[in-house]
């Protein structure tokens, strides 16, 4: 079995083999496994240049073996590198995102042992690339203390509409298949406002809703149920906005004959409402059907304004 410093050497030589774009980039895959297996700041160090580069999964998982190993290291071996400018590439919309990548690696394990060292890192960083850094971040497996000790962080870094974003991206992650039981715990452990628990329960309703299967009347007389365990009002706003999002995407022929029927069994016209509103895709002919099942002119008249605005 070869040491840290004969793989190093092996690699050097590789590097005089003429191969083509797509081998290199297999080979030094084998190497970065290799090393990591064994000293995961040396397969860091190695490869620092590819970062943002065809590397950069690879890499990313290698990080996280050194922030299990070794939680104030790789912190250290981030600032380094953001230091030194190796990771400055950013998407068309200007997010740092390959920055954020190795952020949000590290806060995941910062959130599972050492909660005041998350708050000062993201205390550290501009609001845009906390809520990038938060946002895709696996919460699933804290326990109890820990995510209440995470979300305590999260609203102490973030404004509320940028809370409610990462919140409601972790509670949908809480979904097990139709499951919604660890998402009330999630969401009883984190204590959300109002608004905070109604983009979760919109979030939670579009994935649940977003399984490419047929929505059945039954279904979304549950998710309601489920949802006015943690809302108290706007519930049907709440619900309606996920179900919009969900099931117009791609547009359907026969689904606003089906919230109209909903809507009529709920008794409440904000449903039917909130899901023209947030129907981004829905055809005008189907926009008009639902618009015309809503009684009240003057609602109709705002919903209708709303939904060419967009």
């Amino acid at each position: 079995e070869m040491t840290v410093e004969e793989l190093l050497a092996a690699l050097e030589e590789s590097r005089e083999l003429v191969l083509s774009v797509r081998d290199r980039i297999r080979f030094d895959q084998e190497f970065i496994g290799l090393l990591a297996g064994k000293d995961p700041v040396a397969a860091l160090n190695e490869f620092k240049g590819e970062l943002n580069g065809s590397h950069r999964h690879d890499l990313g998982i290698t990080y996280g073996a050194l922030a299990r190993d070794d939680l104030a290291g790789a912190a250290n071996w981030l600032d380094e590198q953001v230091e030194a400018g190796r990771l400055d590439l950013r998407s068309l919309q200007g997010e740092d995102y390959v920055r954020s990548e190795y952020e949000r690696v590290l806060l995941e394990e910062m959130f599972k042992r050492d909660i005041e060292a998350a708050s000062t890192r993201l205390e550290g960083m501009p609001e845009d690339l906390r809520v990038k850094s938060l946002v895709n971040a696996d919460t699933t497996r804290l326990h109890e203390g820990q995510t209440q000790a995470m979300a305590r962080v999260v609203k102490e870094q973030l404004p509320e509409g940028a809370q409610a974003k990462v919140f409601s991206h972790y509670a949908r992650d809480h979904i097990v298949a139709s499951d919604l039981s660890r998402v009330s715990a999630f969401m009883d452990r984190i204590d959300p406002t109002p608004q905070i628990a109604s983009k979760c329960v919109e979030s939670v309703v579009t994935k649940s809703l977003s399984r490419g299967q047929k929505t059945k009347l039954g279904e979304l007389t549950e998710l309601r149920d489920w949802a006015s365990g943690h809302l108290t009002e706007e519930i049907d706003g709440a619900v309606g906005a996920g179900v919009g999002t969900s099931l117009f995407r791609h547009g359907s022929p026969d689904v606003s004959d089906f919230m109209i029927v909903y809507n009529t069994a709920n008794g409440s016209d904000d449903f039917l409402a909130s899901v023209i509103s947030n129907a981004y895709l829905l055809p005008e002919a189907q926009a008009e059907k639902m618009l015309q099942a809503i009684p009240d002119e003057d609602r109709r008249r705002e919903i209708r304004s709303l939904y060419e605005q967009r």
